[in-house]
């Protein structure tokens, strides 16, 4: 006892100096955490491999002097014909933008039916493009003719709404998911200021988490776009929550066991800190395989992933346990958890429950698992199998025009475009070749489906550039097959190099990308969390099962998805990314919950043996693994409140995989798998014997 004693004055101090030092780091980083979002990159261009064609051929084009800018085209469209009032417009704006803005500004184009008009205007690079096409769009409104209607559209164009539609709706994400995670925390916790202290400790995780990126982005040169920023943000919640969950639970018990807070905050950290690290180290290890991604968005989501967890594990193990002792055991009134000297075993999950101890919903699940483990297991992975079925069909691309959930300006104005001009007259596909080679390339170019023309060419040193007008938009997917087959055209079939790049050729370069993407980091990401499984429960089985469970739930949740997006929603496929990124959280965050249990599992093993271990453990976690997954899937289903179609698809690809994995892998299929296995589970290890 002298000793407990004599800990407990160092314990209080060291809680206090935990509270000064991330005051410290909040008063260092915090300020940097507002200047995240002026880091943003929303050009397409550079997020396409470097050794892609698009890519060479812009390298190329700026080497020997082209004009490789981001070019917004400014479209005037009146049905019936343009009036000559239109037209004096036209011309006033065009002197206006010459004028005001860094760009330069081309002649007006008229169409041949006379109900359109664009003009060109080229920027020097994409910050420029993006403060100019905003500009473009101020002047181009003011004072126009009733009926005559302008769009900003081009490169430029889409650069600003790609940023316009993270930025406008990136508060709007924050208080939503706030407000959802502080509900569910009430709900969970039923207490009226218990809820406030993960809160607290989550927000301070999300400033000091965009703290650190700011700075990674700065230090290691990193391109972050607005959905990267968003990601960042579901997932500091979402794993905050978590994490706090899991805390919270355990120093309600060791409350009752410990009569000093100290301590029992102490013995908890101690206690859940092992699978907490497994967990979030789970997460850092499968963000940091995306560093073996060509495409640089999926890149850079690794180390700012990473940093995240990193950054939400030290906070919540720290800062959060430092919370809970300073503020005592009141702060889970009116359920305040009394130090009991000698408390009761755990009641039995095959035991009736005592008077005061009313059986929970989670002791009747363990009851139903014992019961019969088999027909447990079984149907449980029918039914997911069965979910999984909805795959069959799936399409996986979004061309550009399918980009956002709603059409803004710059898609407006590429469709006014399509109706009045050819396809992709504004902007052309970009042919860099060998000098001499141009007039031989023109000929295989115009024998192309979807060619509409063949420009002059230009020379740059030793290389010659013809631009070609696509028939379709260049943000269609007929416009994308069209580069293929212009590239299929081209090859062995021209003397020395021949390149195809541009706007639509990047983007069927990062979709191409993306997908090599898929196949080099999906099987990384599984077979590092295997080993960290092993490492974690030391057992092969036991590891192998959870991860075939998470396979099959990640079917299930994108067979669930595939029929939102294709029967509902009426979407083309699958973005490249969502399956990609979908597949790494999933993967990642699905198997927190697994770890949860199955580490408990283990301790109650050791002690009461595997059948009453494994259903201590299903008892004991499940309502907190049950809160946890409904904030982590409302944590990721607010991204949705970003109006792109990727976002929109990563955060229901995520959200649905992780209620099946709450409400059916983690509480069903896993322990029923457990119990049919028995003490194998295990091997080669021994819980039991390892605890004497």
């Amino acid at each position: 006892m002298r000793s407990a004693r004599t800990s407990r004055p160092a314990l209080r101090w060291s809680t206090w100096a935990i509270l000064g030092g991330w005051l410290v780091v909040l008063a260092a980083v915090g300020p940097l955490a507002g200047q995240l979002a002026g880091e943003q990159v929303n050009d397409t261009a550079a997020y396409a491999p470097h050794d892609a064609e698009s890519s060479q051929v812009r390298e190329l084009l700026a080497e020997y002097g082209a004009d490789t800018g981001l070019p917004a085209v400014v479209v005037y469209h009146r049905a019936g014909g343009l009036s000559g009032r239109d037209q004096a417009v036209v011309a006033e704006q065009q002197e206006l933008f010459a004028a005001e803005t860094v760009g330069v500004v081309g002649e007006p184009v008229p169409t041949p039916d006379g109900e359109a008009v664009l003009i060109v205007v080229d920027f020097d690079d994409e910050d420029a493009g993006y403060r100019g096409a905003q500009q473009l769009r101020e002047l181009a409104e003011t004072d126009l003719p009733a009926g005559l209607a302008v769009y900003v559209t081009g490169p430029a164009g889409f650069v600003v709404d790609s940023a316009r539609a993270f930025l406008d709706v990136e508060l709007t994400q924050v208080l939503a998911t706030v407000a959802a995670v502080a509900l569910l925390l009430l709900i969970s916790y039923r207490s009226p200021v218990l809820w406030l202290v993960p809160l607290v400790g989550i927000l301070v995780a999300v400033a000091a988490a965009q703290g650190v990126v700011y700075l990674l982005v700065v230090w290691l040169d990193l391109t972050i776009s607005g959905m990267t920023q968003g990601i960042l943000t579901a997932l500091v919640f979402g794993a905050g929550t978590d994490y706090a969950l899991l805390l919270t639970a355990r120093y309600r018990e060791e409350l009752r066991r410990h009569a000093d807070r100290y301590e029992a905050v102490l013995a908890a950290v101690r206690r859940s800190g092992p699978a907490l690290l497994a967990s979030g180290g789970t997460v850092v290890l499968a963000m940091l395989c995306l560093l073996l991604a060509e495409m640089t968005t999926n890149r850079s989501i690794g180390p700012v992933g990473a940093a995240g967890i990193v950054v939400t594990m030290l906070v919540m193990l720290t800062l959060f346990p430092a919370m809970l002792a300073l503020l005592g055991r009141w702060v889970f009134w009116p359920r305040v958890p009394r130090y009991t000297p000698s408390p009761a075993a755990q009641p039995s999950v095959d035991e009736p429950p005592s008077v005061e101890e009313p059986r929970s919903v989670w002791h009747r699940v363990a009851q139903l698992v014992g019961r019969g483990p088999r027909p447990v297991w079984v149907v449980t992975a029918l039914v997911l199998v069965a979910m999984s079925a909805g795959l069959l069909g799936a399409r996986v691309g979004v061309p550009m025009s399918d980009t956002f959930t709603h059409d803004p300006p710059a898609i407006a104005g590429q469709q006014v475009l399509a109706e009045h001009y050819p396809g992709g007259s504004s902007l052309p596909a970009d042919v860099v070749v060998a000098a001499g080679a141009s007039e031989q390339v023109a000929e295989l170019l115009a024998g192309v489906a979807g060619v509409a023309e063949v420009g002059e060419p230009t020379r740059y040193g030793p290389w010659e550039h013809l631009p070609v007008v696509l028939a379709d938009p260049p943000e269609s997917a007929a416009a994308e097959a069209t580069v293929g087959a212009m590239r299929a055209a081209l090859a062995d079939r021209v003397d020395g190099v021949a390149l195809v790049g541009g706007e639509t050729a990047t983007s069927v370069d990062t979709d191409a990308a993306t997908a090599r993407d898929v196949r080099r980091v999906i099987p990384l990401v599984l077979g590092l969390i295997l080993l960290v499984l092993i490492v974690l429960l030391r057992a092969i089985v036991a590891p192998a099962l959870l991860l075939g469970t998470v396979i099959l739930s990640n079917a299930s949740a994108f067979g669930l998805a595939w029929l939102l997006f294709d029967r509902v929603l009426g979407l083309p496929g699958f973005d490249n990314q969502a399956v990609l990124l979908g597949f790494v959280f999933l993967v990642a965050l699905g198997i927190d919950y697994n770890i949860f249990l199955v580490s408990r599992a283990r301790e109650e093993v050791a002690r009461h043996g595997h059948r009453a271990g494994v259903l201590r453990a299903l008892t004991s976690t499940g309502a907190v693994i049950t809160c946890a997954g409904l904030i982590l899937a409302a944590a990721f289903t607010l991204l949705g409140v970003i109006p792109v179609v990727l976002t929109v698809q990563l955060g229901f690809i995520v959200a649905v995989g992780v209620l099946i994995d709450t409400f059916l892998v983690r509480s069903l299929l896993t322990p029923a798998l457990l119990l049919e296995l028995g003490r194998a589970s295990w091997w080669p290890g021994n819980p039991a014997r390892e605890s004497c």
